[in-house]
């Protein structure tokens, strides 16, 4: 019998979404949702989306704007890899983020296949 769990919750659109469809498709891989970060000055850096073992997911439920920002912040704190879901991006956002080295999945499908094969 398959279990579905919705343990994870976020203020952000689609981020418990994400959460709880990759801990139902790898239960215990997902570590953390909104979970803050600090530089080393004690400020905050920013926050992860959905935090697994060895993945960073940022997700973005519009455009997109700024994601390759976001993703190379994310990236210079933590050498974790860092993808991000974002279902409406823009496509030369899109085409930034992937020049820039970065996985970015429009599918949640696409996501969690990329998330099983890489944990």
């Amino acid at each position: 019998m398959l279990v579905h769990n919705d343990c994870f919750q976020s203020k952000d659109p689609l981020v418990g979404d994400v959460a709880n469809a990759i801990d139902n498709a790898s239960p215990g891989s997902v570590v953390g949702v909104n979970t803050i970060v600090y530089r080393n000055d004690g400020s905050i850096l920013g926050d992860l989306d959905v935090e697994l073992r060895n993945i960073i997911i940022e997700v973005k439920s519009g455009g997109g704007n700024g994601l390759t920002k976001q993703l190379t912040k994310l990236k210079k704190y933590s050498d974790k890899i860092v993808v991000a879901f974002a279902p409406n991006v823009k496509s030369s956002v899109m085409r930034e983020a992937t020049q820039n080295g970065f996985n970015v999945f429009k599918s949640l499908n696409d996501l969690i296949d990329y998330v099983l094969r890489n944990s």
